[in-house]
Parts: structure tokens; C-alpha cells; sequence
């Protein structure tokens, strides 16, 4: 979608078209929703839902220093890092992404609804730590380069290349242990860029 588009219609929006706010967001829905899915799945509509007014709120923040896109997902990423540390106060722990989803989130899972290489995939993903798997999400899924990554998360350009190269073989690690038959686990491993592209939260 063209970055201008999205100027257009935030400037409309800010100016009190509130029809251009609607299509803004439509845009950008689903993108939302999928950064919310392998992270916290059972409230990943409640957070979706929070990120949209939580942009609604601070829009007047938004100096076009950045792009619309990012501007989103960094108020996305703020609304998952409150939603974190509020649970971990209410379970009496301490809130780290250096834990994985699974640390914190553990339970029922809906990933068996999905096909089989796919299922190992966003496991996977969710079994890496959250600081590696909040960029290799936002790389494989948004398509997104690292400088723009290094907005969203609040990290240098360089940290983030760090990131996405430890997080691949973090990823990779599990991945070649999480299939459990040796043919399945042999073409994941072989095509793991393809299969964590590929592979959609929103579709299981």
C-alpha cells in the first residue's frame, strides 16, 4: 500500500474525517491482529481493539517523522508491553522478554488447527525468546527492513540485524527439534525462511 495513501488519509482523519480514520485502520487491521496472534493469543482481539484507540488518543503525538505504518505498530508494540507487565504484576513475577510466550502463556494451544509444518512454525516462534520473536515476526510477516524495525522497537539498527541473526538460529534449533519425523523435520529445517514467512496466526 502506498505511504502516501496512508498520509492522506491520517491528515484527513486528524482534520476530523472520521471515514478516512475507518479506511486507515482497515488497512492496517490485519496486520495488527497477526502481531498479536502468536503472542497472546486469547486476548489478541482485546489488544488489536486497544492499539486502534490507543492511536485515536495519541494521534496529535504523530509528527510524520516516521511512516503511518510505523507510528501503529510502535503504539501496538507499547499496548503488548503494558499488557505483559500487567500480568506479570498480577501473577506476582517479574516481566522480561527475554522469555518466551510460551514461559508466560503456557496452556491449550489452537496451533493443532493448522497444518503440520506450519503448526511446528509458529511454536517454534513462540518458544524463542519475545525479544527475538517480536522482530523475526515483524522481518518474516510485515516484510519490514531492520531500520524499520529499530523504530518500532526502540533499538539501533544494529541491534536489531543482532536480533534477527540470533533469532534465526534460535528458531532454526527449534525447528530441527520440534519435528518430530525425520522427513518433516529435514524439509522445515531446509526452508525454514519460506515456512516463517508463510506461516499466519491468523490462520489457525
Amino acid at each position: 500500500m502506498p505511504v502516501d495513501d496512508d498520509e492522506r488519509l491520517f491528515d484527513a482523519w486528524c482534520s476530523g474525517d472520521q471515514a478516512a480514520g475507518e479506511a486507515l485502520f482497515e488497512r492496517h487491521y490485519r496486520s495488527v491482529a497477526r502481531y498479536f496472534a502468536n503472542k497472546a493469543s486469547r486476548d489478541a482481539d482485546d489488544l488489536t481493539q486497544r492499539t486502534f484507540l490507543a492511536c485515536v488518543r495519541s494521534r496529535e503525538r504523530f509528527r510524520h517523522a516516521s511512516s503511518v505504518r510505523v507510528f501503529i505498530f510502535g503504539v501496538a508494540r507499547n499496548v503488548w508491553l503494558r499488557w505483559l507487565r500487567d500480568r506479570a504484576r498480577h501473577e506476582g513475577r517479574t516481566c522480561s522478554l527475554e522469555n518466551s510466550v510460551t514461559d508466560i502463556a503456557a496452556g491449550p494451544s489452537t496451533l493443532a488447527r493448522a497444518q503440520r509444518e506450519q503448526a511446528i512454525v509458529l511454536d517454534a516462534l513462540r518458544r524463542v525468546p519475545m525479544h527475538y520473536q517480536e522482530v523475526l515476526e515483524l522481518h518474516y510477516w510485515e516484510d519490514l527492513p531492520a531500520g524499520t524495525i529499530a523504530e518500532i522497537v526502540g533499538i539501533t539498527e544494529h541491534n536489531v540485524r543482532n536480533r534477527l541473526r540470533r533469532g534465526r538460529l534460535a528458531l532454526q534449533r527449534l525447528l530441527e527439534r520440534g519435528a518430530s519425523a525425520i522427513a518433516a523435520r529435514r524439509r522445515i529445517a531446509a526452508h525454514m525462511e519460506h515456512w516463517a514467512r508463510n506461516a499466519d496466526p491468523l490462520a489457525t
